[in-house]
C-alpha cells in the first residue's frame, strides 16, 4: 500500500531528523561541559598561583620581621657592650639606678 510506504518514509525522515537534533544537542552539551571544565581548571591554576604569591609574601614579611628583631637584639647588645667599655654600664643598670634615685627623692 503506497499510503503505508509514504507514512513509513515520513516516520523514518522524522526519526532521522530527531536523531540528528539529539546528536547536535549532545555535542553542544559536551562542548559546553568541556569549556566549563577548562575554565574551572584555569581558575584553580590562578588561585594556586595567587595562594603561592601570598605565601611567599607572608614568608618574606616574617623573615624581614625576624631579621629586624635580630638586628634590634644585635644592636642592643652592641650598644650595651659600648656602654660597658665606656664604663657607663648597660641601659638596664642605668634604668635601675634612675629608679633608685627616684625612690630616694
Amino acid at each position: 500500500n503506497p499510503e503505508d510506504l509514504k507514512d513509513k518514509n515520513l516516520f523514518e525522515a522524522v526519526k532521522s531528523n530527531v536523531a540528528k537534533q539529539m546528536e547536535e544537542e549532545k555535542m553542544k552539551a559536551v562542548t559546553g561541559l568541556n569549556a566549563a571544565k577548562q575554565k574551572l581548571k584555569e581558575q584553580k591554576e590562578q588561585m594556586d598561583i595567587q595562594m603561592e604569591k601570598n605565601m611567599e609574601t607572608q614568608i618574606t614579611t616574617m623573615r624581614k620581621d625576624m631579621n629586624m628583631e635580630l638586628d634590634d637584639e644585635t644592636m642592643e647588645e652592641q650598644f650595651n657592650e659600648m656602654r660597658e667599655k665606656l664604663g657607663i654600664g648597660t641601659e638596664e643598670e642605668e634604668e635601675e639606678e634612675d629608679a633608685v634615685a627616684d625612690d630616694e627623692d
